[in-house]
Formats: structure tokens, sequence, C-alpha cells
């Protein structure tokens, strides 16, 4: 009878001490689990972060690309808007058109004007500050350069029928100024776009 009483409690405890055992196991195993899974989160959430900036740069990097490019397309336009302007004059008045060039003209420099104006302002949300810097240099020269063309246009009017030559004493400091600011221009964007590397 004693003996059979030591055997059941002998596999009582037994039961009872398997039962710990495999509940402290399996807590054992659910934190490490756990830890496992936070662990798989935590590298999970920071990869999409790292992807999310990596495309935000990609994204910003590309936007610039188009900011600048058409900036520099922009200002091109408006110098053989000039050269046209000249042209354009010297025909209506030598020739006695009216066949609205002029007309056409100015609708085309008003909305290069306006695109430019707006470009301007996109720059400041995304360029840095020394292309910023470079822009607003570059608007300065654009309207310095645009009052020498629209009063050599005014001169060739004045004057008729003689001509006067544009390129008489060379270029203008107002064009020359233009043409430096527009390669400083391009310099500070190349610089943003694939980084500095001299030296």
């Amino acid at each position: 009878m004693d003996e059979g009483k030591a055997a059941l409690y002998a596999a009582i405890i037994g039961f009872a001490a398997a039962i710990i055992g495999a509940a402290a196991g399996g807590w054992a195993s659910w934190k490490a689990a756990r830890h496992s899974a936070d662990a798989a989160v935590r590298a999970a959430v920071e990869q999409v972060k790292r992807q999310s900036q990596s495309e935000h740069k990609h994204w910003l990097r590309q936007e610039r690309r188009q900011l600048y490019v058409r900036v520099i397309q922009n200002v091109e336009h408006r110098r053989q808007g000039w050269s046209r302007l000249l042209q354009i004059w010297r025909e209506e008045i030598a020739e006695g058109r009216q066949e609205g060039g002029m007309e056409s003209w100015c609708a085309d420099h008003e909305n290069l004007h306006s695109e430019l104006v707006s470009l301007s302002a996109e720059l400041l949300l995304v360029a840095p500050k020394r292309v910023q810097e470079a822009m607003s240099e570059l608007f300065g020269r654009v309207s310095a350069a645009n009052d020498y063309y629209l009063d050599f246009a005014i001169q060739i009017g004045e004057s008729y029928p003689a001509q006067p030559e544009e390129n008489q004493h060379g270029l203008p400091e107002s064009v020359t100024a233009l043409a430096q600011a527009l390669g400083s221009f391009v310099a500070r964007c190349s610089e943003d776009l694939v980084g500095d590397h001299r030296g």
C-alpha cells in the first residue's frame, strides 16, 4: 500500500515536473520566437525606410534635372528670340511688312518670361542654395540682356534707313554677362547632379 502510494506520488511529481518543464520550454521558445519576430519587423521597417529615402532622393534628383534642363532651354530660346526680334524688326521697317511678326514675337517672349519666373520659383523649392544663387544671377542677366535687345530694336526703328551695327564694338556687357551667368548656372547644376569631382 505504501509502495503504491509512493509510486503514485512519484508519478504525479514526475507528471507535474514534465508539465512545468514543457511550460518553461514553451515559454522560452515563445519568447525566442517573439524576439526573432520583433527583430524581423524592425529590420523590415528599416529596409522600407531606407528604400523610401532612396526613392525620394532619386525622385528629387530627377525633378531637379528636369528643372535645370528647362531653365537652360528657356534661356537658349530667349537668345534665339532676340536675334529673331532684330531680323523681324528690320524686315518690317525696311520692307514695310505688316505680317504680325512683332505680335507673334511679343507673345512668345511673354510666354518665355512667364515660364522663367515659374521655373525660378520651383527651383527655390527643390534646388540647393548654390543653384538658387546661380539662378538668381542668371535671371538678372536675362533681364539685362532683354533690355539691351529691346533698346537695340528701338534704335533700328529710330535710325532707319541707317542700320546700327549690333557688333560694332563687340558684344555688349549685358550679353557677355548672360553667357557667363548661364555657364555658372550649368556648372552649379552639374555639381548638384553628379558631384564636384575637382581635386
